[in-house]
């Protein structure tokens, strides 16, 4: 004889009313497990996405400025006098030494540079 058969109607009843709370509150639980999971991963994506949003107006911002500056740059007189005396004598570089003027280029003033650390600083070569 099973322990339910032994019970008495008003002994079942509360048991029963019991079960079923029990069955409800852990449906209740999972319910609510399984909302707040999906609310959490929705916020994770509001966040990625609003973080990326930022990022790429940062990086617009900057680049939009430096296309400023560099206008400005272009429109002096000395930038343009500079690139016109160095396409000159890029021209007169290349038709005195045809396709070897680019090696002419990087020997004097890459690899026979004195200070290898500040390439950039120097402004002739010497020869």
């Amino acid at each position: 004889m099973s322990v339910l058969s032994r019970l008495k109607i008003s002994q079942k009843l509360p048991l029963a009313l019991l079960g079923m709370a029990m069955t409800v509150g852990v449906g209740i639980g999972i319910a609510g497990y399984m909302i707040g999971l999906s609310t959490v991963q929705v916020q994770r994506e509001q966040a990625m996405t609003a973080s990326l949003s930022s990022a790429r107006d940062r990086v617009h911002d900057y680049f939009a400025m430096v296309e400023g500056d560099l206008r400005l740059f272009t429109q002096r007189a000395e930038t343009i006098d500079a690139v016109e005396k160095l396409t000159r004598s890029y021209n007169e570089l290349k038709s005195g030494l045809g396709d070897k003027a680019a090696e002419q280029f990087q020997k004097t003033f890459v690899f026979n540079n004195p200070d290898q650390s500040k390439r950039w600083l120097m402004d002739t070569s010497g020869a």
